[in-house]
């Protein structure tokens, strides 16, 4: 499932509002350089970003969310797909916490990666750092682990637990750390964001007011389905 761009407050049908969107973003953002070509980022510096990959002719082909927050995850890169300029996001797949071997860790996970193609000469398996956004696509919220573990919903499981297919949505518990509610400088909309800790890393959790009208307090489980997106800091 593709990361949903109202979670951010961005508008819902993605390419009917793709050219206005990157009209709006492009004489605020950045122009970051990559060996396949160069991105433009509108990060206002609030947590929400927006990526704007650029073809030869320096027209806008990708639009892609982001959140950037105090997220930390460790993991072993194993392989990048670099779909062409229409085809979706760059993603990469990952272990999650890996010892000495890359291959080997926690959990196996694929994500979206707005900037991957900057890169493309990376040679894998490789330990990195990211930081990753998990855009909630469903969410329950929980007081305390007692709480889940005496009425547990369908999709719960203890904190920690970590579930994670052949796409770039996961399903996870995870505990509250901090949280808050931030406006997107572009909408004007509001949005809840929480830091998690979950098996594996600590990860920036986005939720769009529809799931959740107020933020989840410090030691809150959370668990959902959720749309990840991630960007390599080493």
């Amino acid at each position: 499932m593709a990361t949903d761009f109202s979670t951010l407050g961005f508008p819902v049908e993605r390419m009917r509002h793709l050219k206005k969107l990157a009209k709006k973003v492009v004489p605020l953002a950045t122009e970051v350089s990559a060996p396949t070509g160069k991105f433009l980022c509108w990060a206002p510096g609030s947590g929400e970003e927006l990526w704007l990959k650029l073809n030869d002719r320096n027209q806008v082909v990708r639009v892609s969310p982001h959140f950037s927050g105090s997220s930390r995850v460790r993991v072993g890169l194993t392989e990048a797909i670099w779909p062409p300029d229409d085809g979706g996001d760059d993603k990469f797949r990952a272990w999650t916490d890996p010892r000495k071997d890359p291959t080997d860790g926690v959990c196996e996970i694929l994500f979206n990666s707005p900037d991957g193609s900057q890169h493309t000469d990376l040679e894998l398996p490789v330990v990195a750092t990211a930081q990753i956004a998990a855009f909630a696509h469903s969410l329950e919220v929980h007081d305390s682990p007692d709480q889940t573990a005496e009425s547990p919903p369908p999709t719960s499981g203890p904190p920690g637990a970590f579930v994670a297919g052949g796409s770039t949505e996961a399903l996870f518990s995870g505990r509250v750390i901090e949280s808050g509610t931030r406006t997107n400088s572009l909408t004007g909309k509001q949005f809840v964001w929480a830091s998690a800790q979950t098996l594996g890393g600590l990860y920036d959790v986005v939720v769009h007011p529809i799931l959740l009208t107020a933020p989840p307090p410090p030691g809150a489980v959370i668990t959902g389905t959720f749309g990840l997106s991630g960007r390599l800091l080493d």
